[in-house]
C-alpha cells in the first residue's frame, strides 16, 4: 500500500518570496518619488505673481518676505508659514496664496484701507484696526486725527462716523476727535471750532448743536474759541477775546 505524499512546500514558499520582493521594490520606488518629489529642484518655483489692488504695500519689503520661501520648491513650500510672514508686514490686511502648477506662485494681497490717523504716526482701518507704516503717504494727509486709548479704537471710529453723518447737513466735517482718560468726547470741525460733548448722550447733543448751529455761529464761525455742549438744554460758548 502506497503512502499519500505531502504537499510540496515550494510553491508557497515562492508565492511569499514574491510578495515580499514586491513590497520591498514598491516601498524603494514609493521612497525614490517622495525623495524625487521633495527635491526642490524636481517642481522650482520660477515665477510669482501678486495681486494687489492699491499702491501701499512697500514692495521691497514684500520681495524681502516672499524670497526665503522659493528655494522650498512648489511641493514642500510652507503656505502657512509665507502668510504669516506677509500679514507681518502693516500694510497687508489678509493674503490667499495659490500653487499654479508647474512652476507658478500667485499671491493676493488685500491692503488695509486706511480710515484716519491715529494718534501721531499710526492709522486706523476702515475696520477699526491700527496699524503702523514705515511712513504714511502724502495723499493721506488729509484725513481726519483720532487720539485715545488704543483699546478704544474701534469705538473711537465708530464714534467718528456716527458723528460725520450728524454733522455733514451742516456741510461740515470732522478733522479730529479725542476720548480722553476720563471718556469725554471732544472733536474739532473743519471750520476751526473745538466743541466739548462729554461722556453721554453725544449723539442727541450733537443733533441739538446742529440746530442751532446756523442760527448762532454760521456767519461768524472764527469768532468762537469753543463750544461745551455738556448742557441737558443748551450749551456755552467761550468767544474769542472775550470772557
Amino acid at each position: 500500500m502506497r503512502k499519500a505524499s505531502r504537499p510540496s512546500s515550494a510553491q508557497p514558499s515562492s508565492r511569499v518570496g514574491r510578495k515580499i520582493t514586491l513590497f520591498v521594490l514598491f516601498s524603494v520606488i514609493l521612497m525614490w518619488c517622495g525623495v524625487k518629489l521633495y527635491n526642490p529642484a524636481t517642481f522650482p518655483i520660477r515665477s510669482v505673481s501678486i495681486i494687489d489692488g492699491q499702491s501701499y504695500v512697500d514692495h521691497p519689503s514684500l520681495r524681502e518676505s516672499i524670497s526665503p520661501f522659493l528655494n522650498q520648491g512648489m511641493v514642500r513650500l510652507k503656505v502657512e508659514s509665507l502668510e504669516k510672514s506677509l500679514l507681518a508686514l502693516p500694510w497687508i490686511e489678509s493674503v490667499n496664496i495659490q500653487r499654479q502648477w508647474p512652476d507658478k506662485l500667485v499671491i493676493a494681497i488685500t491692503e488695509q484701507k486706511p480710515g484716519a490717523h491715529w494718534d501721531k504716526t499710526e492709522l486706523i482701518s476702515t475696520e477699526g484696526k491700527i496699524f503702523s507704516p514705515k511712513s504714511v503717504p502724502s495723499t493721506l494727509k488729509d484725513l481726519p486725527w483720532l487720539y485715545g486709548a488704543d483699546n478704544n479704537a474701534p469705538d473711537i471710529w465708530t464714534g467718528y462716523q456716527n458723528m460725520s453723518s450728524v454733522i455733514a447737513p451742516l456741510g461740515l466735517k470732522i478733522v479730529a476727535i479725542n476720548l480722553s482718560p476720563s471718556d469725554t468726547w471732544e472733536i474739532e470741525l473743519n471750520n476751526g471750532i473745538p466743541i466739548v460733548l462729554g461722556k453721554d448722550e453725544v449723539i442727541p447733543r450733537l443733533k441739538r448743536f446742529v440746530q442751532i448751529y446756523p442760527k448762532i455761529f454760521d456767519n461768524n464761525p472764527n469768532a468762537v474759541e469753543y463750544i461745551d455742549l455738556r448742557y441737558n438744554n443748551g450749551l456755552a460758548v467761550k468767544w474769542k477775546g472775550k470772557e
